[in-house]
């Protein structure tokens, strides 16, 4: 069997997929309820279609051993995309814990600073603020 390439829709094929996609997903979007986001999540789809070029369904009938091995591939590419994904979140959790207790650092020096200032404050003005001594 031949390896097809991502793309198995003609020109034509992506052209008319786009356009039905797109009228179907406005008269699903105007019908409204239950239906209506039916018909337009199909119609997303169809412009997905048109959009990759590339039909699964076109795909297996042809080739599906091709199709099959396209699919492993797609499967394989998302996974790493994921693990990418997951580190990178796990790599913005750690910069925001870091970035959020340098914040807290902050507020408690210039909570210590205002502290500071009553203190002279209140000394300069001749009241004894130190606890008494047990």
């Amino acid at each position: 069997m031949s390896e097809h390439s991502h793309s198995n829709l003609s020109g034509w094929e992506r052209i008319l997929s786009i356009g039905a996609g797109l009228a179907l997903a406005a008269r699903g979007a105007d019908a409204g309820g239950p239906g209506g986001a039916v018909k337009a999540g199909l119609g997303g789809l169809l412009v997905l279609r048109g959009v990759r070029g590339h039909c699964t369904a076109k795909g297996l009938l042809l080739d599906p051993e091709a199709e099959l091995r396209h699919l492993s591939n797609e499967l394989q590419r998302l996974s790493r995309n994921l693990e990418s994904l997951a580190s990178r979140y796990a790599q913005f959790k750690r910069e925001r814990d870091i970035s959020g207790l340098a914040s807290h650092v902050r507020e408690a020096e210039r909570l210590a600073r205002i502290e500071a200032e009553i203190f002279a404050e209140t000394e300069a003005a001749g009241f004894d603020i130190h606890p008494p001594r047990l």
